[in-house]
C-alpha cells in the first residue's frame, strides 16, 4: 500500500459502500421533499370565489402604491416629450 500524497476518501471508491451512501441519499432527499410537500399543502389558502370581476379603481390608491413599489416613474403624455410640434421621424437624426 503506498500512500497517497492526496487526502480523498477511499470508501467513496467501494461499490457497496457508495451504494448505500448513494441509497441514504437518496431517501433522505425523498423524506425531505415529502416533509416539504406537506408543509406548503398545510400553507394553502382556502379557495376564493369572486363573484364580480374587481378592477384598479376599486382600491383607493393601489396603482399610486404599486407604482411607488415598482419605482416607476409617473406616467407622462407623449406630448410631453415631443413637445407642442408634430413628432417628425426624420428631425430624429438629422
Amino acid at each position: 500500500m503506498v500512500p497517497s500524497r492526496f487526502l480523498f476518501e477511499e470508501r467513496a471508491f467501494d461499490r457497496e459502500y457508495f451504494k448505500l451512501a448513494m441509497r441514504r441519499s437518496r431517501e433522505n432527499r425523498e423524506r425531505r421533499l415529502a416533509k416539504l410537500k406537506e408543509l406548503l399543502a398545510s400553507s394553502r389558502s382556502n379557495a376564493l370565489a369572486l363573484t364580480e370581476m374587481s378592477g384598479l379603481s376599486d382600491i383607493p390608491g393601489l396603482t399610486e402604491d404599486l407604482d411607488a413599489f415598482l419605482g416607476s416613474m409617473p406616467q407622462v403624455e407623449l406630448r410631453a416629450f415631443q413637445g407642442p410640434g408634430l413628432f417628425v421621424m426624420e428631425a430624429l437624426f438629422s
